[in-house]
């Protein structure tokens, strides 16, 4: 009775070209002999596209350095996909979408094999700013970019628009270890955000004063301003986050800085209504207390339009009258 040995190839290559890569795989574990003689269908499967993703693409994606390694020798190691990404690209981008894959081995080799570490995607992204936001896990994240700094990754390629660099999309990711690694590796701390502003603004906006520190201690300008003069001291006054003041106060902010309106940090803590910024600011040794914005407001008349109490007591205790009127009145 004939069985699987004794099929002519012809008819044995015939039935695989019906079946799938799951179905010729249970083929293939029926018998161990088969596997030479499906070699050839097994090829064609991987070569064939992957839910519509290049082989080469999907296998690094994947974490499938077997396949990887076989399918190099058919292709050219930064063969595009339709967005211009390479499989290195592709390799840091699985990192995201399964945690349970390790890609380093794969972008390892694929760097071994030549792949280029600064290719540019569509989007103006290379695999250091996949890196930068995509990976999930901290670990992985580091290790992955670790290498890629190792390797020659420019760290100063602006992707997407308007452009951000990898240290810009790290510390909008929260990805704190791996900014440290840019700015050890030379990043630019006074980068700019999607605003075209200076990340130390960004940290100040959020109140992320792990960032702020962070920047600072690699050289930021904690005076770093946009269009409209905003500095880190005055958008945190703005925006009511009183940890990030006291830590731009203790990193040595001027007190009495002013935007293009003229105010100050105490001003706009009285005007957004940050109670427990305004008194702390008044508490702070060297502060100008009575100076006025461009509408001639000051920080008493202020207070007392808005009903600040404690703010108006401060002010007595330092001695200025509680009818403190400005010039215009």
């Amino acid at each position: 009775m004939p069985n699987l040995h004794t099929i002519a190839n012809e008819l044995l290559d015939e039935i695989a070209s019906y079946l799938g890569p799951l179905d010729t795989s249970s083929l293939l574990i029926t018998c161990h002999s088969l596997h030479f003689r499906l070699q050839s269908a097994m090829i064609r499967h991987a070569l064939a596209p992957k839910d519509g993703i290049h082989p080469l693409h999907w296998a690094s994606e994947n974490g499938h350095l077997p396949l990887v390694k076989f399918l190099v020798t058919r292709f050219p190691v930064d063969h595009p996909c339709t967005t211009g990404s390479t499989a290195l690209h592709a390799a840091v981008w699985g990192c995201s979408n399964n945690l349970l894959v390790n890609n380093l081995p794969v972008v390892n080799f694929l760097l071994h094999q030549g792949a280029d570490i600064n290719h540019i995607d569509d989007r103006g992204l290379t695999a250091l700013h996949y890196a930068c936001r995509t990976v999930q896990t901290p670990e992985s994240a580091e290790a992955i970019v670790r290498r890629l700094l190792a390797s020659g990754a420019n760290i100063h390629v602006q992707g997407e628009t308007p452009p951000l660099v990898p240290l810009a999309i790290a510390l909008f990711a929260g990805r704190l270890g791996v900014a440290h690694l840019l700015l050890d590796a030379g990043a630019d701390p006074n980068s700019r955000n999607r605003r075209g502003e200076p990340l130390v603004l960004t940290a100040a906006r959020d109140g992320k004063v792990e960032v702020l520190e962070l920047l600072l201690d690699f050289g930021a300008d904690i005076n770093g301003s946009n269009r409209h003069r905003s500095n880190p001291l005055l958008l945190a006054a703005q925006y009511g986050h009183l940890a990030m003041v006291k830590a731009l106060v203790d990193r040595g902010a001027n007190l009495d800085c002013a935007d293009n309106d003229g105010d100050t940090p105490l001003i706009l803590a009285i005007e957004c209504q940050h109670k427990e910024i305004a008194e702390y600011l008044i508490g702070r040794e060297g502060i100008d207390i009575v100076k006025a914005n461009n509408a001639g407001e000051t920080p008493m008349t202020l207070a007392a339009f808005e009903g600040y109490d404690v703010v108006l007591e401060r002010l007595q205790e330092m001695h200025f009258p509680v009818n403190y009127m400005t010039d215009s009145g």
